[in-house]
């Protein structure tokens, strides 16, 4: 299972207009909730002038299966998952094949 905390870590080093950048992450996860929050720090660094820092952090809510489930099962019913205006909502999906092999389930 996945830590309630994860201390920073570089997970990315690139080349942006001529700049090395490194990204840093933490990640804190509440399990109560579903949400995961992912912290990034970018450092920048120039020839001859102090490394910049620039940062920022996203929120994210994750489904359980049977969540999953339900939710699209209510989307193929009754339209669309934006109904209350300020909810964000990503599901993606596909059909569970037929454990016999005979093509999509219904």
């Amino acid at each position: 299972m996945a830590l309630d905390h994860e201390p920073e870590t570089r997970d990315l080093t690139f080349v942006h207009d001529g700049h090395t950048v490194k990204r840093f992450v933490t990640v804190a996860r509440d399990r109560a909730k579903q949400l995961m929050r992912v912290s990034m720090r970018y450092v920048e660094e120039f020839e001859n002038a102090p490394p910049k820092e620039t940062t920022g952090a996203i929120t994210m809510r994750w489904f359980w299966r049977f969540e999953r489930l339900h939710l699209v099962r209510r989307l193929a019913v009754e339209g669309s998952a934006y109904a209350n205006g300020h909810v964000h909502l990503l599901v993606l999906g596909r059909k569970a094949q037929d454990p016999k092999g005979e093509g999509e389930r219904k």
